[in-house]
């Protein structure tokens, strides 16, 4: 279950990361294969590694573009090395899924950008006060978490986008950041396994609130 529901996922951030391209088929689009083999060096030796020894020893499970070979990459004008993965726990399995997080790595010649989506599930019947003390936090209000309401269960998208121009940082730096950042999410992912039941009461809804602030705070 939890593979088609990765599969779902990349291919819509594969679209979603895509759509804002002009691309024109009519229009010969020549790329540079010296510096597209540079930013997949930087890829492969700099941050993949550190990205799967990051979920080496977790909980987590991790479904990576790569796992499936018959998905059609978007065609794109950027000379960009894009890696998009989704997350889940694959030690405890649930019909109703409390949570699930999305992150896509883009790697461009001179910059990089690191998104990171984590959706919350909630019960139809949670307090609504406390949804909207989320919604409301003025630590949000750069990318506003995105409310939505299916099949009876709250739904709360946080978005984060994190990267900067390489004469700024170094590969390792860039990499290490990214770690860190997947590291933070995961203490996110943790205590919502850990608390997913007891998540009414006001001191669990106050750590989960401070733990998602320190991550997707953008004003």
């Amino acid at each position: 279950m939890s593979y088609d529901w990765a599969l779902k996922q990349i291919k819509n951030l594969n679209k979603s990361t895509s759509e804002n391209e002009e691309f024109d088929p009519d229009y010969l689009h020549l790329r540079n294969p010296y510096y597209d083999k540079i930013i997949e060096n930087i890829f492969y030796n700099e941050f993949l590694p550190k990205i799967e020894n990051a979920f080496s020893d977790s909980l987590f499970n991790i479904h990576k573009e790569s796992d499936y070979p018959n998905l059609k990459n978007k065609i794109s004008t950027k000379l960009c090395k894009k890696f998009i993965f989704c997350v889940d726990c694959s030690e405890i399995s649930r019909l109703n899924r409390a949570w699930h997080t999305c992150f896509t790595l883009e790697l461009f010649k001179r910059s990089y950008i690191f998104r990171t989506e984590l959706t919350i599930y909630l019960p139809g019947n949670y307090n609504v006060n406390k949804i909207l003390q989320l919604l409301k936090n003025k630590h949000f209000r750069g990318l506003p978490p995105k409310l939505q309401m299916n099949d009876n269960n709250y739904s709360i998208q946080f978005r984060d986008e994190k990267g900067t121009h390489w004469g700024m940082e170094s590969h390792d730096e860039a990499s290490g950041k990214v770690t860190k950042n997947i590291s933070q999410i995961q203490n996110i992912l943790t205590f919502l396994n850990n608390k997913e039941k007891e998540l009414n009461k006001d001191k669990n809804f106050m750590k989960l609130e401070n733990l998602l602030v320190n991550y997707f705070e953008n004003f």
